[in-house]
């Protein structure tokens, strides 16, 4: 006889602070289990009893928990609470307004994504960048940031598109700046304010933030603080000195584009140095890097049709 378990995630919006459970005493296959488990959800869910968490969680991370397999530690107080073993049997269900939320059923291992676009009825097939990226020592973030990011800025640059390379190296620091600190003011300076040496290269993480401003958004390096005299005016040169800045007579000042390139490079490795072997800050790097999108990662659909005009550009 062992002890298994019905649990209950009650979400008052996008956040859980309470969990509820029913143990039930059960001998049998794992199979049978499930299907008394399954059997008793409407039940137990009248004659649960709740728990409040010390931590409460949001969907996102508990998505993310089960991305790396690992979700059920976020109420392990329960299993705590009530003496489970190590791996407890247990049917884990959301719960909001009083009722089940359910539209996709899974172990306790990680998420495979695949089964869930098949079973949610996705539009194409995507590779799981988690499940790409894993390999015998852990996750590669180095080659995913890599393949997502510096392959088309490497090849832009190669190919001498500069200003449209450099409007992706700077969305680069847009994206690493939102993963690490959310949708924030000025998560663009305090990132490279954390991790980036821009010594090097004679300008600061506010000069850099303005002249994207203008770069990004109307292909110029006239930002509005930039016309109004409060930040230096900046632009960058594939000529310009590897250190420091060149001046030209219109009072731009130029840095070098490819030592910009250098510096970022160094600041991701500085960046994910400091995060290594943080599980909660790689949960927020899962749930913020899954909304991405990226070259490396397109959906292809069930239907392959033959290239047509409308695919290319002339």
């Amino acid at each position: 006889m062992e002890p298994i378990y019905n649990l209950f995630l009650y979400f008052v919006g996008d956040t859980c602070a309470e969990v509820g459970y029913v143990v039930h005493t059960f001998e049998g296959t794992d199979e049978e289990a499930g299907k008394l488990l399954h059997a008793c959800l409407e039940e137990d869910l009248v004659s649960a009893t709740r728990l409040r968490l010390k931590q409460s969680f949001t969907h996102e991370r508990l998505i993310a928990g089960h991305r790396m397999g690992n979700g059920h530690h976020l109420f392990d107080e329960v299993f705590e609470l009530t003496g489970a073993g190590p791996q407890p049997m247990m049917l884990v269900t959301e719960v909001e307004h009083g009722r089940p939320r359910v539209n996709y059923q899974s172990g306790t291992g990680p998420l495979d994504m695949k089964d869930v676009d098949e079973k949610l009825g996705a539009f194409g097939v995507m590779d799981d960048w988690l499940a790409k990226y894993t390999t015998n020592h852990g996750i590669d973030l180095p080659q995913l940031i890599h393949d997502d990011y510096f392959l088309a800025i490497k090849a832009t640059f190669n190919a001498r598109l500069y200003v449209s390379s450099m409007k992706l190296l700077l969305s680069c620091i847009d994206s690493l700046s939102y993963i690490e600190f959310g949708d924030v003011q000025g998560n663009f300076s305090r990132w490279l304010d954390g991790y980036a040496d821009l010594t090097k290269l004679g300008i600061t993480s506010e000069e850099l933030w303005e002249m994207r401003n203008g770069i990004v958004h109307m292909t110029n390096v006239h930002s509005r603080r930039v016309r109004r005299g409060t930040v230096r005016r900046i632009s960058f040169g594939v000529n310009a000195p590897e250190a420091g800045l060149w001046s030209a007579p219109d009072g731009i000042f130029f840095f070098n584009f490819h030592g910009l390139i250098k510096v970022v490079g160094d600041a991701i490795v500085r960046w994910l140095s400091a995060h290594a072997g943080d599980v909660e800050w790689f949960a927020t790097f899962i749930s913020r890097y899954d909304e991405t999108v990226s070259d490396s990662r397109v959906a292809v659909s069930g239907v392959l049709r033959p290239t047509t005009p409308a695919d290319s550009c002339p």
